[in-house]
């Protein structure tokens, strides 16, 4: 088995870092995005009233002082 020359070696290694580089940086855009994601919506619901948003499932105490509304689903 022929050994590789020094330039064959360093491309080698510079795709093998590049290949390293690219998934390390997706995984911090994703992070970052989920993190991003989640304090708009922290930030975003903070401004809604509670209980008046219909995206939300309605607490215990909510359940209690609301009378029984008829399912929407089909």
């Amino acid at each position: 088995m022929p050994q590789e020359n020094q330039s064959q070696l360093f491309i080698r290694l510079l795709k093998d870092a590049r290949r390293t580089d690219r998934m390390l940086n997706k995984i911090k855009r994703s992070v970052h995005s989920r993190a991003y994601a989640k304090r708009f919506k922290e930030m975003f619901m903070s401004d809604q009233p509670r209980g008046h948003n219909a995206a939300l499932p309605m607490d215990c105490v909510q359940m209690m002082d609301n009378p029984v509304r008829p399912s929407t689903r089909n």
